[in-house]
């Protein structure tokens, strides 16, 4: 279905805006010929961050 969404805005010159959480979506997507691609949101990327710099953190 958002291959078909991407291919009939494409046909009439409009971009088609996805927004995914998940990397192999976006990948997916990206694949499929969309143009314009939000990916997570600000409280999911905080969190990623946080999990990432504490982890660091911990292995010294």
């Amino acid at each position: 279905m958002i291959h078909r969404i991407i291919d009939v805005a494409n046909r009439s010159h409009v971009t088609a805006v996805s927004w995914f959480g998940k990397r192999e979506q976006i990948e997916r997507t990206i694949k499929q010929g969309s143009r314009f691609v939000v990916y997570s949101n600000d409280s999911a990327l905080l969190r990623e961050s946080l999990e990432q710099s504490f982890t660091q953190l911990l292995k010294r």
